[in-house]
């Protein structure tokens, strides 16, 4: 009897020994697994992270001054190109506009300032995949003054910055001067505005009446004629 409850106590015994042996291996691999599971990890996000921290934070839009300054540096470039160039009529100049755009544009009749239409440009800018320069002339005596409207569908694609730094999608109906690099054949800056469907960047040669331009392509209705003498 003392034999039996011998061998029954040496067989719980060596059972506990043998779960505390399993839970020992047990425990003393989670440090290993966790240890692995963190190389895995550094690896993954080494590979993929910049890529999913970039979804996660998309950019708001494109700023106002990187698209005026691409239209005042390919202004400068088309008008040495177009010098004495023959001007257009503003029916063909719209024709053209709006095969290119893939969409329908008018162009603005400003010969009461004393610009005619001159050429059609393809542009290309940041944020959109279509745009174009549309070129105008001016000629007192000699010399010759030129001014481009930028022309771009607008997607809310383009965006102003408050004062406080917080960026707002461009307003329609406003104006606004950007400051450009300029060049030898345009000014310094530049007027962007939106009507609603076409993103606007009026841009001239020194002196000419692009901010004047540029207020009256939002207000066509109520535009009277400006004074400004692009020959000045």
């Amino acid at each position: 009897m003392a034999s039996s409850e011998s061998n029954e106590s040496n067989t719980d015994a060596a059972a506990t020994l043998a779960r505390r042996h399993q839970e020992a291996r047990r425990w003393s691999g989670l440090p290993v697994a966790a240890s692995l599971a963190l190389v895995a990890f550094a690896v993954i996000f080494g590979v993929y992270g910049p890529r999913v921290v970039d979804r996660g934070t998309p950019t708001v839009g494109t700023a106002a001054w990187e698209l005026a300054d691409e239209v005042s540096e390919q202004f400068d470039r088309v008008v040495v190109g177009f010098q004495n160039k023959e001007p257009m009529s503003l029916a063909d100049m719209s024709s053209e506009v709006t095969q290119l755009l893939q969409e329908p544009f008018i162009a603005p009749d400003l010969s009461d300032l004393g610009y005619r239409p001159l050429t059609v440009q393809p542009l290309t800018v940041p944020g959109a995949s279509r745009a174009a320069l549309v070129l105008y002339v001016a000629a007192t005596g000699t010399a010759r003054s030129f001014l481009a409207l930028g022309a771009i569908p607008d997607r809310e694609q383009y965006v102003v910055y408050t004062a406080l730094g917080r960026p707002l999608f461009l307003p329609a109906g406003e104006p606004f001067r950007v400051e450009t690099n300029g060049g030898l054949n345009s000014d310094a800056s530049a007027t962007i505005l939106t009507t609603g469907s076409m993103v606007l960047v009026v841009v001239g040669s020194p002196k000419s009446p692009a901010l004047d331009v540029a207020t009256r392509l939002l207000k066509p209705a109520n535009a009277k004629p400006l004074a400004s003498n692009p020959g000045d």
